[in-house]
């Protein structure tokens, strides 16, 4: 992504939109006044590839990073059975009420190809949080929704005086991941990607699975990198995420592994997650 096509997305985002106005209720969607407890709650928006699960925490937001391809490989991938050769026993059993029998056959013909036992998918995880700290303060006439008929994620909030607004999608012709942050006042915040928390029960499996986790950030950019124990022929070895981050009539800096923001007038983050099969080169070194 160059800087430019950044710029550009913010310009065009933001002449398109009244921001110092609060945000109209969807008329297809959801609303909710207040953050969620657990991820089970978050808000959703994603192109059926990316996907990004929103707390709407005011003061220190996590937002859940996800890709369909994100599955964990545990066990050597195997080729579908040949269940099509005897798909006219399988019927014939079905047309005579005898399910259970019907349901064997493809225990049986796994078996004949070499499957010892049942194969569950490999486990599908995250692949890391955005996290976004901002100054603290008190809030009043909270509210976060997601518009059904657009995708976007937002979140809004008054505090000490001021309006606060964080409004995400994803965009299905780049699949990007595009959050704005605006505010009646100064923006002052700390952005960076972390490893999505792992239970203490599921630590070492997991651990087991994924080999390095890596994050980075420079004045422009977040960037965060995983690699896989084992690799297969034809699953990536690992995952890559890229955010470019512009604080538009502010500054930014690196402070302890952080991008610290001040006094912005707005904040965009342009964000990529892609598979990745170039353990030396990154995609988005090259």
């Amino acid at each position: 992504m160059q800087k430019a096509v950044v710029l550009g997305l913010a310009f065009l985002w933001m002449t398109g939109s009244g921001w110092s106005q609060g945000f109209d209720a969807p008329e297809r969607g959801f609303v909710s006044w207040k953050p969620a407890p657990q991820w089970e709650d978050a808000l959703l928006s994603g192109n059926g590839t990316v996907g990004t699960m929103v707390f709407g925490e005011p003061h220190d937001e996590t937002i859940i990073i996800n890709h369909a391809l994100n599955h964990m490989p545990v066990r050597v991938p195997l080729l579908p059975i040949d269940q099509a050769s005897r798909l006219a026993e399988i019927r014939a059993l079905l047309a005579e009420g005898k399910y259970a029998e019907a349901a064997q056959i493809p225990v049986a013909q796994s078996r004949l190809e070499g499957y010892e036992e049942m194969h569950w998918i490999d486990p599908f995880v995250p692949l890391c949080n955005l996290r976004l700290v901002m100054e603290p303060g008190n809030i009043s006439d909270y509210v976060r929704m997601v518009d059904f008929e657009t995708g976007e994620a937002k979140v809004q909030w008054q505090q000490n005086g001021d309006m606060f607004q964080r409004s995400l999608f994803v965009s299905r012709a780049d699949s990007l991941i595009v959050l704005r942050i605006s505010g009646t006042t100064g923006i002052n915040m700390e952005l960076f990607l972390r490893q999505h928390p792992i239970a203490w029960d599921q630590s070492a499996f997991v651990n087991g699975a994924i080999k390095s986790a890596t994050a980075e950030v420079t004045e422009d950019f977040l960037t965060y990198q995983t690699f896989f124990h084992h690799q297969y022929e034809g699953i990536p070895q690992g995952f890559e995420g890229v955010a470019q981050v512009h604080a538009e009539g502010g500054t930014q800096e690196v402070v302890g592994g952080r991008l610290v923001i001040k006094d912005a007038d707005e904040v965009l983050v342009v964000m990529a997650v892609k598979p990745t099969t170039m353990k030396l080169n990154p995609w988005w070194k090259t």
